[in-house]
């Protein structure tokens, strides 16, 4: 009987192996939720404080005192190392996925490309995903 491995003995092997296995896509998708659930509250954040950082940088830009356009600057650079991109649509072509047209020029009737002309609203996306559209003139 040297030879003869016991079967159930094989058996709770192959149950280990699958109880580990799905303990580490256990781990792997507890990992994932996470990510997407940090994602989400950023996301959450950078939306409710963007109109806000909009008015105290209009407010920084008319002052212009020093100290007031350092602390604008830093909280800017602060959301950009978080993720946060600028859209910047000036002549460039109009692209609903990045911009809402609130207003056409006089002369855009006559064009068939469609170019944006001014930027009334600034545009933002976060980790690529568009959190906000660019309000725009074409």
């Amino acid at each position: 009987m040297k030879g003869k491995i016991d079967p159930e003995l094989l058996v709770s092997q192959e149950q280990a192996k699958r109880a580990l296995a799905d303990y580490q896509n256990l781990l792997r998708r507890q990992q994932q939720e996470r990510i997407v659930l940090v994602k989400m509250a950023t996301r959450d954040l950078v939306e409710e404080i963007l109109e806000p950082l909009d008015h105290l940088s209009l407010a920084a830009e008319k002052i212009n005192d020093p100290g007031l356009n350092l602390v604008v600057s830093q909280l800017w650079q602060k959301l950009k190392n978080q993720g946060l991109e600028e859209i910047d649509p000036v002549g460039q072509n109009f692209d609903e996925n990045l911009m809402e047209a609130i207003s056409r020029t006089e002369n855009e009737g006559l064009r068939t490309e469609k170019k944006v002309t001014q930027v009334v609203s600034k545009g933002y996306k976060l980790n690529g995903e568009i959190i906000r559209h660019a309000k725009v003139i074409i």
